[in-house]
């Protein structure tokens, strides 16, 4: 797993409202419950089966916390969780047991709350698609009407979907643009105050329909051809952002 992902992985171990902000004797929040856990399941922390849903960073929590430093050798051996102590320990984490063990933890940032709807044209369903599966790798929600024929995108359950989603990513081509389904989606999400994130996959014609209403709209580029492995880690990052920033402002 590249280091970023690794960093990803790190929110486990971190409140969203504390920030980067060292986890200490007297706090509590559900980072601590999650950092019990995974010591624990590194075997510094009572028996792997012991059942503790302690959300507060208890003077047994930091002595564990010390025992893991002094093994692992962290220049900061003294019982509190830093920056440095969450990444050692996701680093631990991840190289024993892979990403499966965090899904069996709450992600502080709840990703998995709420849903993101995908707007885009048939005709670029499979460029779509990978993005689809990169954002849900990312722990958030994503839907998708991969299993619904034209003639039945536009109904009720469409617009309920629509209704309850705190992001519209929509992807626009030459044909999206010209979609009226496209076109629906895009203008009830607008008159639903919902937070629109175009992505660019070609060049646009002038004066499309839905030029005026994303005027104003941050759009991402993923148009062009031949993307070196730099910009391609550059957009992603900058979706992901996106996505986190609208997700964020839901809950």
């Amino acid at each position: 797993m590249a280091d970023k992902d690794l960093r990803d992985l790190e929110r486990y171990f971190r409140d969203p409202k504390l920030g980067d902000r060292v986890l200490e004797v007297g706090l509590a929040c559900q980072a601590c419950k999650n950092v019990r856990q995974a010591l624990r399941a590194l075997g510094f922390h009572g028996e792997f089966g012991q059942i503790d849903f302690s959300e507060t960073y208890d003077v047994t929590l930091a002595r564990h916390v010390l025992r893991f430093q002094e093994a692992l050798k962290h220049t900061s051996r003294d019982g509190r969780f830093g920056p440095g102590t969450r990444r050692l320990l996701t680093r631990a984490l991840y190289e024993q047991f892979g990403d499966s063990i965090f899904r069996r933890m709450t992600d502080p940032e709840q990703r998995g709350l709420g849903h993101i709807f995908v707007s885009y044209s048939r005709s670029d369903r499979a460029r779509v698609l990978d993005a689809v599966h990169e954002i849900e790798s990312w722990g958030f929600n994503v839907w998708f009407d991969g299993n619904i024929s034209g003639g039945e995108r536009w109904n009720a359950s469409i617009q309920d979907k629509v209704q309850g989603c705190y992001l519209l990513l929509v992807f626009l081509s030459p044909k999206s643009v010209k979609s009226k389904w496209v076109q629906l989606e895009v203008m009830y999400a607008f008159q639903q105050s919902k937070d629109i994130l175009p992505v660019k996959l070609d060049s646009l014609p002038s004066g499309h329909a839905l030029e005026m209403v994303l005027l104003t709209r941050q759009m991402l580029d993923a148009s062009k051809d031949g993307s070196s492995p730099a910009e391609e880690a550059e957009f992603k990052c900058a979706l992901k952002t996106a996505i986190q920033v609208a997700h964020r402002r839901q809950m």
